[in-house]
């Protein structure tokens, strides 16, 4: 990692250490934002906690930087600035989000970004780092990959560590290659800027206003259908702004859109503004000192429209506010119920005569419909919606669809009605896995043979030598994968120890390390010696001295080998079939819901295949039924071309 600061060095290597461990729902965003993205960015130079103490206006980085986005306020997760001007966004995410995939999390940065003009932000939950060209606008249909221009994983920090710091280190952008970098990603298409893209919406507007008035009224001249447009479009952007400044109702224009009349409605706004604020923009009464909007020599009053030079009188009319309000989705785990809530309204409002002599504001019953995009039957015809979430993790779109049941005897205009369009409501719940769960993925199954170093040790056996075989251990996990769990075996280690008796712990006795050390007048005893398989007994070696300590060293050896190669068939096969045992998710099934449960299901089957595995392997090790045991066949095999020298020496060399 010779690009990179020591310090992100060792946060990479921390992460890949405990990566399993991150990607685990328990690990949260606040917990990587102070582990990781924190001191990543101090190594770029940027003071993440403000150490400096500047004041509020000054600080490099404010976390959770209030921004309006569609009338509300939102946060992104940091704000880096310069002189405090806002030069980039950063949203984190917890590692367990699929920051390449899922299309949500990188919708919401550049939503962020765009409404503030921002030309790039960065998505990261350290695990992956994507970098958005934030002039293009954003769409709800968005993949994730539209408009990303960077996409690094964390494997990649060390090596891609300059390209990095020349564009986001806080020196980079005092010297200006964060500007030339957006200025060379600037071009690419359907990058725009929210002003270009706002006057473009402008423009259409204005089209569709011109040719609806032209159509309507086809004595007007071009004068007269650009003032009216032009009067209406101020209008709506008036009442607009100071929606998002909260001194109109939020909400109230896109509420006139919903329903029948939207025009006389949209009057009906307008002659209410026009009483609030005074103002030339609205004028629909007649003032003192004031002249009327003049059409061919007639005024307009009341409800109607004077830049429309069309003075319709008002006899009696209904205005429908839309149907509005909101939904709140609940995330959730797999097959977990919850309650998604709603708070709806509609208040309508009607009018008598012109100028008007009574008025009301009734508030209809609703019926409601929920629906959810995977496909769980709504049952629920209330303002709440209890849900069991699939068996299967990722977003679901929760939908709710508000009716109105407006009541005629509230309604005094006769052949007018109150009945406004149905609404439609969205969110999106988030499915994930029950705690300690984790997603299936690479994982070493195979056996690992471990053994103690000092493998020829004891001075205790009472034989020559003997060889140890425990049964195996093994990890057995159930993870997550596309609806179901499936088993992963890891962690299995095979022990094997030989024990050897040393050859300086028989007082008396020696061991023969070469045959030929034996002197030609012991060598008939020593041969003896070499058979002798007990040193307990009143027979053989007790009674002499000689034994041959390499010759049993390669006879437990042979032992060790033969039952690896048994054992290890039989182990890998005990996998095969461990990792063959998966469980379906079903959420009428309770043992099946939870990694937990599903592993308590299986585990006691899993284990008996691996005893199964064991005898299996010893039986092919040392085959049942036989007068010598098949494996001490094989080892004296060994120990023969060992002991050949001694048992030939005599005629040779001791004229024997």
């Amino acid at each position: 990692m010779a690009n990179a600061p020591p310090r992100v060095a060792e946060l990479i290597e921390t992460f890949d250490r405990n990566i399993d461990a991150y990607r685990s729902q328990q690990y949260n965003e606040a917990q990587l934002r102070r582990e990781f993205i924190d001191p990543f960015f101090e190594e770029l130079g940027w003071d993440v906690t403000n150490i400096a103490g500047n004041a509020q206006a000054y600080k490099d980085v404010i976390h959770e930087d209030a921004i309006k986005i569609g009338g509300y306020t939102k946060a992104p997760d940091y704000c880096f600035r310069i002189g405090g001007t806002r030069k980039f966004f950063l949203e984190a995410k917890k590692p367990s989000i699929d920051v390449k995939g899922d299309p949500h999390p990188a919708y919401q940065l550049r939503r962020y970004a765009w409404s503030e003009k921002l030309p790039l932000s960065i998505l990261t939950d350290f695990e992956e780092f994507a970098v958005y060209d934030c002039r293009i606008r954003p769409k709800h249909t968005d993949k994730a990959d539209n408009a990303r221009v960077i996409y690094l994983t964390y494997k990649q920090y060390a090596d891609q560590w300059n390209k990095i710091a020349d564009i986001f280190s806080k020196d980079a952008i005092l010297k200006g290659s964060f500007d030339k970098f957006a200025a060379e990603t600037k071009g690419k298409r359907g990058t725009s800027t929210v002003d270009i893209e706002f006057l473009k919406e402008i423009e259409e507007w204005r089209r569709l206003l011109a040719r609806t008035i032209t159509l309507k009224n086809r004595k007007l001249s071009k004068h007269d259908i650009n003032f009216a447009v032009q009067r209406t479009i101020d209008r709506i952007l008036f009442l607009r702004m100071c929606e998002d400044r909260g001194i109109e109702r939020y909400q109230q224009l896109l509420g006139v859109t919903n329903g029948r009349q939207i025009y006389p409605r949209l009057c009906q706004v307008f002659k209410q503004a026009d009483a609030k604020y005074n103002s030339g923009l609205f004028h629909f009464r007649k003032e003192s000192g004031r002249a009327e909007c003049g059409c061919g020599g007639r005024t307009c009053t009341g409800c109607c429209v004077c830049s429309s030079c069309s003075c319709v009188p008002c006899k009696c009319w209904d205005v429908g506010t839309a149907i509005s309000g909101s939904i709140t989705v609940q995330d959730a785990n797999l097959c977990e119920q919850v309650t998604h809530t709603s708070s709806i309204s509609d208040t309508d409002h009607w009018a008598l005569g012109c100028p008007i002599t009574s008025e009301g504001n009734p508030s209809d019953s609703l019926t409601y419909s929920w629906t959810a995009s995977d496909g769980t039957p709504a049952t629920s015809t209330t303002a709440n919606f209890t849900w069991t979430a699939p068996p299967c993790t990722g977003p679901v779109t929760i939908s709710l669809t508000a009716n109105d049941e407006p009541d005629s005897m509230d309604n005094p205009c006769p052949g007018s009605t109150r009945d406004d369009d149905p609404n439609n409501f969205n969110d999106v719940s988030t499915v994930s896995l029950p705690d300690g769960c984790s997603n299936a993925g690479p994982h070493d199954s195979s056996v690992h043979w471990t053994k103690p170093n000092d493998d020829y040790w004891s001075t205790t056996c009472t034989i020559f030598g003997d060889f140890y075989r425990p049964y195996a251990s093994y990890d057995v996990d159930l993870k997550y994968d596309n609806c179901s769990w499936v088993c992963e075996i890891s962690n299995l280690e095979a022990e094997t120890r030989i024990r050897v008796r040393s050859y300086h712990s028989i007082p008396g006795k020696v061991s023969v390390i070469d045959p030929w050390d034996v002197p030609c007048d012991d060598a008939m005893l020593a041969k003896g010696d070499l058979h002798d398989t007990n040193l307990n007994d009143d027979v053989g070696a007790p009674r002499t001295k000689y034994w041959m300590y390499s010759a049993t060293c390669q006879h437990e050896q042979k032992h060790r080998s033969d039952w690896k190669s048994f054992y290890g068939t039989e182990l890998a096969d005990a996998v095969s079939y461990a990792e063959s045992q998966n469980v379906s998710i079903d959420c009428a099934d309770s043992s099946t819901t939870t990694c937990q449960a599903a592993r308590s299901s299986k585990i006691a089957d899993i284990n008996a295949r691996f005893n199964q595995a064991y005898q299996d392997a010893y039986e092919q090790y040392d085959l049942p039924g036989t007068p010598l045991k098949e494996h001490e066949q094989r080892a004296y095999l060994v120990n023969f071309s060992i002991e050949y020298p001694i048992s030939y020496a005599l005629p040779e060399e001791c004229g024997g």
